[in-house]
């Protein structure tokens, strides 16, 4: 099940590259790492200290958790396409190849 998540996470890369902002988990985690940011930073200095702590252990921890709930708990189609998705959002092979051609060709 392994070997067939990560041939469809390469499929999707190279065909249909990055998804879209408001679907992508990348952005879900830098939104919350922005909405944890407010509550600590202006606060004095060791109250960011400790903030950014929290959010370093976290925020990881928060979103591990909620994909391997989402994977614990789906069989199936469900969890291949679970899966799928949060694999192929965790890498951008083709987003990068492209990046390089571009700054080569320059």
């Amino acid at each position: 099940m392994s070997l067939a998540l990560f041939l469809a996470a390469c499929i999707w890369d190279q065909h249909w590259g990055e998804m879209p902002n408001r679907l992508h988990p990348v952005v879900w985690m830098g939104n919350s790492i922005k909405a944890a940011e407010g509550l600590f930073l202006g606060h004095g200095a060791r109250l960011e200290k400790v903030g950014g702590i929290l959010m370093a252990l976290g925020i990881p921890l928060f979103w591990s958790g909620l994909v391997w709930g989402l994977l614990h708990f789906s069989k199936g189609l469900v969890f291949l396409l679970i899966g799928i998705f949060f694999l192929k959002a965790s890498f951008a092979l083709k987003a990068l190849l492209e990046a390089g051609l571009i700054l080569q060709e320059k």
